[in-house]
């Protein structure tokens, strides 16, 4: 899974959609309650996490990327419930009634076995009858980028390039930053799952499923990213 050591600096400006989040923060509210207690995975900076916060939403942040939770940290100085934590490797004590990973985190997960062992873990760390929410791209994203994708502009005090391309079933993403006389540059790599196989490894997991893309349409609409809500059902 790939770092966010320069990007968490410029995340914020750079990938988050005000319009995004509050479709984020709909679609939670459509599918979970705001009774009881939410992690969020991959919370990074906290975007959709403050939305969700100002919704009444009780969530605990988490993310692999310190750099990541730093930038959360300074939006909400006061929370005392912000972790670093392996979605591959999640084995908690606390139970919640919602777990949450959105932004196509989920796609950083690059193999197979690391799928399984994330919907397992997050299983086991919802009470009964609790809910996980998370977006994956669509196999359409991986023919959007056969061609390879440049952006190019300023932010804050740099200038940069952000290239995707794929091949086979994998996203690269190569972001360049010039700041000031220095060359930064950052790899993240994202594998897109066949439909099919993601609802498997749910339902193997022991979760009840619904997907729909692009929020709101059902599951065979061509569009983004498919929207998962994964249920685990009473005693």
């Amino acid at each position: 899974m790939s770092s966010y050591n320069i990007l968490a600096e410029y995340y914020d400006e750079l990938i988050i959609d005000p319009d995004g989040v509050k479709q984020w923060a709909d679609f939670t509210e459509a599918h979970l309650t705001k009774e009881g207690r939410v992690l969020e995975l991959a919370s990074g900076s906290g975007a959709i996490s403050e939305a969700l916060m100002e919704r009444g939403y009780d969530l605990t942040l988490s993310d692999l990327s310190e750099e990541m939770l730093k930038r959360a940290k300074e939006k909400f100085p006061n929370k005392d419930d912000i972790y670093v934590l392996d979605m591959r490797e999640l084995n908690l004590k606390d139970k919640y009634d919602g777990i949450l990973c959105y932004n196509d985190s989920i796609n950083y997960l690059t193999e197979e076995e690391e799928i399984k062992a994330c919907f397992k873990g997050v299983y086991e760390a919802l009470k009964q009858g609790g809910t996980f929410l998370f977006d994956a791209h669509t196999t359409e994203r991986l023919e959007e980028f056969r061609e390879e994708y440049v952006e190019e502009g300023e932010i804050k005090d740099a200038q940069y390039q952000w290239s995707i391309l794929s091949e086979e079933d994998y996203l690269t993403h190569h972001l360049t930053f010039w700041i000031k006389d220095e060359t930064y540059m950052e790899e993240h790599v994202q594998r897109i799952y066949p439909l099919s196989f993601l609802k498997d490894c749910l339902k193997e997991a022991g979760f009840t499923v619904c997907v729909y893309t692009d929020f709101i349409e059902k599951e065979t609409v061509p569009g983004e990213k498919w929207y998962f809500v994964a249920r685990k059902q009473e005693d």
